[in-house]
């Protein structure tokens, strides 16, 4: 223990301890807390938790029992004890703002930064783009604020605070200077969502019904892209494949015609919310069902950015309208274009549809129970392919092969099996039967009737290779043939 006289006794690279934890002194500063004892002074040291504070300040006094040489700990022996040096806190070695000693001084510094009145802090905390510890910690020394421009500025480092010189940057560059240690891909979402919050767009809601409204939503051109964080129900715009996407046709008079996916919608069971900038471009979009008496529910939310995915889904919420695509069995898409092949757009359900008989609408029903399938991304409807069994509709890749032609799931296994060796074959040629393995001991597999015998003494189907067939015709196992099975037992042991 180091017999403290004033603060100068104390000196960095020593060691403050608190119960049974060492930590190294990085910054030392005398107090300036005109009542306090005189000599006083406070000292920080690191703490190497995660979610905690990531440097912690101690008060040093004249006769204070707390501060011990570094010759000291380096001799500690007891494993009860916990020593925290400097080098092996990660924030220390990895931050650009300066040395170990030039960031606790700054810890000791009071100033009128106040973590709770910035905003960019209070965006950076409610993040978590990296442990707390490391947020506070970064917070803490750059300082950063808020310009009218969106971006942020910050102490560089030591120098610069030390002079009060800030450097405004784009946020993606600041954040990259603050947390060193995060992935691109984190830095980059956090750069996005703090566009957001810093400069949100200028977007109106819009809802309509009719065909104009479905292809202004589908077909016009979109807003710039932000990279929002995307779930299966909240989806980037720039990425779906409905996006302007359209199909030429012959209509009834022979003349050539296009039509946006989106026009099938506008059948009288469907509505339309989407949201366009402040220049008519379309910033995000979703489809969903309003019939009276049934269940409405939406397909999944398209947006340019978090702010119009937001609105969008205040939107439904407040219309209590939930995510479920295959809720829309029995619902109508209006046919576009010719009836044999009607312009459809790609549904993420798993829902096949048929032509009604007046030929105006395309009824929804369950995949594989329709004509076609909504699985093409070129506006063309896909044909149901029927089973050559029940005859039943089925989507191509659910149907099996088979000598029989292709059978659905519930044919095939009414008619079909796998063997071991995983040939398919009629169930009536299919045998559970056994087979030796060795050591005396055999297993049950599936094999063809062909390849096996029937051995009436033990009442079981045998493979051939298995047995033994005397001169009277008897099938036995031959592991279990008398001499042969004291044989065995012999090479076993």
């Amino acid at each position: 223990m180091i017999d403290i006289k004033t603060i100068e006794d104390v000196s960095v690279g020593s060691f403050y301890k608190y119960g049974f934890v060492f930590s190294e002194i990085i910054a030392v500063k005398e107090g300036d807390n005109p009542f306090a004892r005189e000599g006083s002074g406070r000292v920080v040291v690191p703490n190497l938790g995660s979610w905690g504070s990531s440097i912690d300040m101690y008060s040093v006094w004249p006769g204070c029992d707390s501060v011990y040489s570094a010759d000291y700990v380096d001799k500690l022996s007891d494993p009860e004890f916990t020593v925290r040096r400097a080098k092996d806190c990660n924030l220390l070695a990895n931050t650009k703002y300066g040395t170990s000693a030039e960031v606790g001084l700054s810890f000791l510094e009071t100033g009128s930064y106040s973590q709770s009145s910035s905003h960019v802090s209070g965006f950076l905390l409610e993040r978590y783009v990296t442990p707390t510890a490391a947020i506070r910690f970064a917070i803490r020394l750059h300082q950063p604020c808020e310009e009218v421009t969106g971006g942020v500025s910050i102490y560089r480092n030591a120098v610069d605070a030390k002079r009060n010189r800030r450097t405004t940057l784009k946020a993606g560059r600041a954040f990259r200077h603050m947390f060193p240690d995060a992935e691109d891909k984190q830095i980059a979402a956090l750069t996005e969502a703090w566009i957001e919050n810093a400069m949100p767009r200028d977007l109106t809601l819009k809802v309509g019904r009719s065909v104009e409204d479905f292809t202004r939503a589908y077909d016009h051109d979109r807003a710039s892209f932000r990279n929002p964080t995307q779930t299966s129900f909240r989806k980037s715009i720039a990425s779906s494949c409905m996006q302007g996407v359209g199909r030429d046709y012959r209509n009834e008079v022979g003349q050539q015609d296009y039509a946006s996916v989106g026009e099938a919608y506008a059948s009288g069971d469907f509505e339309i919310a989407w949201v366009e900038d402040k220049d008519g471009l379309i910033a995000g979009r979703v489809v969903y069902s309003v019939v009276e008496g049934h269940t409405n529910t939406s397909g999944p939310i398209y947006g340019a950015c978090e702010q119009s995915l937001d609105m969008l889904q205040d939107h439904i919420v407040s219309k209590e309208i939930e995510d479920d695509v295959e809720a829309w069995e029995g619902l109508r898409l209006k046919v576009v274009g010719p009836v044999d092949n009607p312009v459809v757009p790609y549904l993420d359900g798993d829902l096949g549809g048929s032509v009604t008989s007046d030929g105006e609408f395309i009824m929804l029903c369950s995949l594989g129970y329709g004509e076609f399938n909504f699985d093409s991304t070129d506006g063309h409807t896909t044909p149901s392919t029927g089973c050559d069994c029940c005859g039943g509709n089925c989507n191509p890749d659910d149907l099996y092969n088979t000598d029989d032609g292709l059978y659905c799931e519930c044919c095939f296994n009414d008619h079909y099996t796998y063997l071991d060796c995983g040939t398919v074959v009629d169930r009536e040629y299919a045998v559970a039967a056994y087979t030796y393995i060795g050591n005396n001991r055999s297993t049950e597999v599936v094999l063809h009737i062909d390849d096996t015998i029937y051995c009436e003494e033990y009442d079981e189907y045998w493979d051939l290779e298995s047995v033994t067939i005397d001169d009277e015709g008897v099938a036995r196992p031959t592991h279990l043939i008398p001499d042969q099975l004291e044989l065995d037992l012999e090479e076993a042991a």
